[in-house]
């Protein structure tokens, strides 16, 4: 019932939860993503480690690849 609710605009609170529970339900649009793109970005984050740990292991087997394919096999 409570997303039901927040998906409506009825519910500003909920029982037995904290407000900050829903910060969602009366914010922009754009926070939220803002929020979630800020968190991604930051370097604790899981998402930031991984695609540097990606990054980092992808380029020189890509510096590798091209020296390799340049001299002919």
């Amino acid at each position: 019932m409570i997303p039901a609710a927040l998906a409506v605009g009825e519910l500003r609170s909920a029982p037995g939860l904290p407000h900050e529970q829903f910060w969602y339900a009366g914010a922009s649009t754009v926070r939220p993503w803002w929020v979630r793109i800020t968190g991604n970005l930051a370097p604790r984050s899981v998402a930031f480690q991984n695609a540097v740990r990606t990054a980092s292991t992808l380029a020189p087997a890509r510096q590798f690849l091209t020296s390799v394919l340049r001299r002919g096999g």
